[in-house]
Formats: C-alpha cells, sequence, structure tokens
C-alpha cells in the first residue's frame, strides 16, 4: 500500500487522510492493484482504513475514531443534500511498470469536477 503522501503499508497509512490510497503487488508476474480516490469537493478529508491482510475504506465519518476530532455529526434536512464523491481505479500491467497514480488522480478531479 502506499498514499499520495509517500506513507507505506497499514501501520503508516491507517487513520490518516490522503488524495488517493493505493493497495497493489505482484500477481502471475503482472503488477496488480485498486487505488480509491478522494474527491477534495467532499465536505471534509476522509481517512483511510488500511489492513495489511487487503482492507482498505476511506471513510469522511471517522474523526472521533482516528484521534483527530470530535464525533462525526453531519445532519442533512429535508429538502438538502450530502455528495461525497470517490473514484475507484483498478489496474494491470507488467510488474516493472506500476501507472501513475497522481496523474490518474488528477484525471480523476478534472474528469469528476466537470460532471457538477
Amino acid at each position: 500500500m502506499t498514499d499520495s503522501e509517500g506513507r507505506k503499508n497499514g501501520a503508516e497509512i491507517g487513520g490518516n487522510s490522503a488524495d488517493w490510497c493505493d493497495y497493489s503487488g505482484t500477481l502471475e508476474g503482472k503488477h496488480v492493484g485498486m487505488t480509491i480516490f478522494c474527491h477534495p469537493d467532499n465536505f471534509r478529508p476522509s481517512w483511510f482504513h488500511a489492513r495489511d491482510y487487503g482492507f482498505l475504506a476511506a471513510n469522511a465519518f471517522g474523526r472521533a475514531a482516528f484521534h483527530k476530532g470530535e464525533p462525526s455529526k453531519v445532519v442533512v434536512k429535508p429538502g438538502e443534500s450530502l455528495r461525497l464523491r470517490y473514484g475507484i481505479l483498478v489496474h494491470a500491467g507488467p510488474h516493472d511498470s506500476p501507472p501513475d497514480l497522481q496523474s490518474a488522480y488528477n484525471d480523476y478531479v478534472r474528469l469528476a469536477s466537470d460532471q457538477k
């Protein structure tokens, strides 16, 4: 695992926010993985649940659980909306050619922002 801040593996990534987090490795001689992109227009950053045994999730509501602030309480009144945007990149390629994840994230933000 690696994130947009250069952190590696669950111990460094878990409980921290980042623009994206990638979980990948080598399978049958190929570099394969998936990346979660967090859109910058979400109402707050997302923190990553990252476990070395294979679990990865982004959570915008885990402030208190990650010791980063007050408990998360978001009130959405009738007629209002709460929009959260995330992207998933599933990738595979030669074992010595991982994708340029920062460029992929930039593309995601540009394309998702056009969908307002």
